[in-house]
């Protein structure tokens, strides 16, 4: 994304994000497909400062996952959240800091029928995605190891991931046969009571992809 920015755009993104986040309130973003280009006008974003901000996925420090948000400026920090949906965020800030906007909503001003088409063909997705079982953490704490990656089948009461709390090992496991999808911590990231780890699908279930 970086190699297409202006000078006046990196020069903007190169601040905090606390600094970002109100100007790109109206920014337009596009894509375009073989079948056609959205565009929309950011109306809603959220603005997390890395180390200094215990919500963000930088709090405690640099990860593979996250280290994209470190710089430099311009580029896209890309995760899935819940097993559904994938959340976009703005990288800005000097290069080495890290520190994000995430992109939280937009109207579409462009390609508002290419738009309606598509959100109409995942709408249809919606059982799916309550079918499948979601394993949350049951406590807040941080992530010392993931046993499982995006694809692998499990049993029921298979550890799926580790959280250290309050100086302690609690493995998380999975209440359902089936296949994981949409693993959403990594090793060393905080984990919060009630996040979604991962997602257990049958293998019937609609697959993930589908549903976005």
């Amino acid at each position: 994304m970086t190699s297409d920015l202006d000078a006046d755009v990196r020069a903007t993104l190169s601040r905090t994000a606390l600094d970002v986040a109100p100007d790109v309130l109206g920014w337009r973003l596009g894509h375009t497909t073989d079948q056609g280009a959205v565009v929309i006008e950011l109306t809603e974003v959220e603005a997390y400062e890395g180390p200094a901000d215990p919500a963000s996925h930088a709090y405690r420090g640099r990860t593979p996952r996250n280290g994209v948000m470190f710089g430099p400026a311009g580029h896209l920090y890309c995760y899935l959240s819940y097993g559904i949906h994938w959340c976009a965020n703005l990288v800005c800030g000097p290069d080495g800091a890290a520190s994000a906007v995430l992109l939280r909503a937009g109207r579409v001003v462009s390609g508002v029928e290419l738009a309606r088409r598509r959100r109409e063909r995942t709408g249809d997705g919606a059982h799916h995605a309550a079918a499948r079982e979601a394993v949350v953490s049951p406590m807040q704490g941080t992530v010392l190891a993931v046993e499982v990656k995006d694809g692998d089948e499990v049993r029921e009461g298979q550890v799926v991931c580790v959280v250290e709390a309050m100086k302690m090992e609690n493995e998380i496991t999975a209440h359902r046969h089936g296949i994981v999808s949409g693993l959403s911590v990594a090793e060393g990231e905080p984990v919060a009571t009630g996040q979604v780890i991962c997602v257990v699908a049958h293998e019937g279930d609609r697959d993930a992809d589908d549903l976005l």
